[in-house]
């Protein structure tokens, strides 16, 4: 069987074009209609949630009746609440989360705050505290974090677990807990603190004081000797790893050792104790 195919006729064409041009015509209305439907609903959105604000307020309803407080060690839950002022009983969409954050923050110990409302009547306070790593002399004793942030005055030195950071000249005009000094002059200090964590000189001496007076370097006394360790000011690459060794190798003669420097990049210089000897051959130190 032969198939013919056929043209369609100018009618079928007519038809054709005029679908088309309904289609045109068509297409702007559907999309303003769309857009006047979106309109409707988010004006319908605004309404529907200014009505359930101004009812919560009206009549009482999402109260803070609940605060949630985590992270805190330090710092008591009802110091947090009384720096928050009068939340409880206040509209939790009205109480300003990003001001009571700013005020919890300028409490010498926090470092860091999160706050979320958590409806219908939570407010969730998530506090990071600052974590002590040395104490500083400075006009008294210090506790500090590592970026300069006083914490409390100590008081008491002999109490005091951390190593004394001291020889430093601090332009912090009024110390107070909160207040910061530079961290330029300590940073020497407590690298030496993080590099040496754990480590005991000849295996029974924890670091204790770390002189900071010197321009090119920081010198290091630890508990109970009085070897002097000299390391850099500013940057460490293999010096804990130097001092362990020497410590490995001259451990059992440590009594006749003076300083141990680790300032220079390709060398170890092991300072010993002078002696002297009288006409009785007795040795002095």
């Amino acid at each position: 069987m032969i198939k013919i195919k056929t043209r369609p006729g100018r009618r079928n064409r007519n038809n054709a074009e005029h679908k088309k041009t309904k289609e045109r015509l068509a297409a702007p209305l559907l999309i303003a209609g769309k857009i006047t439907l979106m309109a409707v609903f988010a004006v319908s959105l605004a309404i529907t949630v200014k009505f359930i604000y101004e009812t919560s307020i009206t009549y009482g309803y999402f109260q803070i009746e609940r605060i949630e407080i985590t992270g805190n060690r330090i710092v008591s839950k009802s110091e947090i609440e009384k720096t928050l002022g009068d939340a409880r009983g206040e509209n939790i969409f009205e109480f300003d989360i990003r001001q009571a954050g700013k005020r919890l923050e300028s409490l010498p110990w926090i470092s860091s705050v999160k706050l979320h409302r958590q409806l219908p009547s939570s407010l969730v306070v998530a506090v990071t505290e600052r974590t002590p790593v040395a104490t500083v002399m400075a006009g008294r004793l210090w506790l500090v974090d590592e970026y300069g942030y006083l914490l409390k005055d100590f008081g008491d030195a002999e109490k005091n677990p951390f190593p004394v950071i001291y020889g430093i000249n601090t332009s912090v005009s009024e110390l107070k807990p909160g207040a910061r000094i530079d961290t330029r002059l300590i940073e020497g200090g407590i690298l030496a603190i993080q590099r040496l964590s754990g480590y005991m000189l000849f295996g029974r001496s924890a670091l204790a004081k770390i002189d900071m007076s010197e321009s090119g370097r920081v010198e290091l006394r630890f508990a109970g000797s009085d070897v002097s360790v000299f390391a850099p000011k500013r940057v460490w690459t293999d010096e804990a790893e130097r001092l362990r060794t020497v410590d490995y190798i001259i451990r059992g003669k440590e009594g006749s050792v003076e300083s141990i420097d680790l300032t220079f990049s390709d060398k170890v210089i092991v300072k010993y104790k002078t002696t002297i000897s009288d006409d009785k051959g007795r040795a002095h130190g």
